[in-house]
């Protein structure tokens, strides 16, 4: 597998996270938001997204502010709610750029610049947590 993924925890669930410089945005699957009974709301228009099967799916919830826990650090995310089958949530370009993330695809690992003083290294298997 050539992806770089990680798990994170939430409620007691395993969840599937897939880091994609490839996405614009952040997603996460209805399954996941309903499962978790995760807060929505509803996006100022209607966003298409574009699918890797060259499918167009219409989107129009989001989960704001989303909290990701890195070791003792609180990053905030978007996530849009899309339908996904195998992945709960996709961290997308927005969330990357905005916390300066290095992705490292020989080694599979994530690197977080948090700081200038401080940088989170995470490798396989990337353990961190959403509130």
């Amino acid at each position: 597998n050539d992806l770089i993924q990680g798990k994170y925890f939430i409620k007691g669930k395993t969840l599937n996270v897939l880091y994609d410089s490839g996405a614009t945005h952040s997603f996460i699957s209805n399954d996941c938001v309903q499962h978790l009974q995760l807060s929505v709301s509803f996006l100022e228009t209607n966003l298409i997204v574009s699918t890797p099967t060259n499918e167009s799916i219409i989107a129009n919830k989001v989960c704001l502010d989303y909290p990701i826990f890195i070791g003792y650090r609180k990053f905030l995310v978007n996530l849009i709610c899309i339908p996904l089958s195998q992945l709960d949530v996709i961290l997308g370009m927005n969330w990357l750029f905005s916390n300066h993330v290095f992705l490292n695809c020989a080694e599979k690992s994530v690197k977080l610049s948090y700081s200038k003083d401080l940088l989170i290294s995470l490798s396989k298997p990337i353990k961190a947590s959403f509130l």
